[in-house]
């Protein structure tokens, strides 16, 4: 199998990773430190479908190194995981009369939910989450580290809310990791 290096703690991220022996590689998986990847197999045309005269491409993003800032503190290298949703609250609308339900969108209740190594090191996940509990702040998420552009969009929560952090989520063998999630707050994206 072939390894690469997905953590800034074991070197330049997308590098090869040669494991010496004795290296528990299964742990360095399973944490996030490292990716496998498996012999590339021989590319098929992408597939196409053709409504009318016009012709569509499936296309898909992966993210291979997503930045994570939160409260201005890069965090990139303690995030394994991430989810942002937008929600946009639905009010019934609906009327006499209508013969289906009618909503209108009303508040913005966006989500920004992060697992995170639980680090209690200085400047590390319990240094810079610990004193937002309970406060707003403001969080970006990058689908990778490259500048941000239009397919690169940096996207911000400002506002959001931290209501519960985690402690301790230990388990034996395993590291310790946390789910937070940050709600609400104004959403945005910038492609430059």
């Amino acid at each position: 199998m072939i390894y690469t290096i997905a953590s800034t703690k074991l070197g330049i991220i997308g590098d090869p990773f040669v494991p010496a022996d004795g290296i528990n590689v299964a742990a360095l998986l399973s944490g996030g430190f490292i990716v496998e990847q498996s012999t590339p197999k021989p590319k098929k045309p992408a597939k196409t479908s053709t409504r009318g005269d016009l012709t569509h491409m499936a296309t898909s993003t992966y993210l291979s190194n997503p930045t994570v800032t939160v409260n201005a503190v890069d965090m990139t290298d303690q995030t394994s995981a991430s989810t942002l949703t937008r929600v946009i609250e639905a009010l019934e609308s609906t009327s006499f009369g209508k013969t289906a339900r009618v909503y209108v969108g009303g508040l913005e209740n966006s989500t920004l939910t992060l697992t995170m190594y639980n680090s209690f090191a200085a400047s590390e996940t319990y240094a810079t989450l610990a004193a937002l509990v309970g406060t707003s702040t403001t969080v970006t998420i990058k689908p990778t580290s490259a500048a941000t552009s239009a397919t690169n969009p940096i996207s911000t929560l400002t506002g959001c809310y931290l209501e519960t952090l985690p402690i301790v989520n230990a388990a034996l063998g395993a590291l310790d990791t946390i789910d937070i999630t940050f709600t609400g707050g104004v959403y945005s994206v910038a492609t430059s």
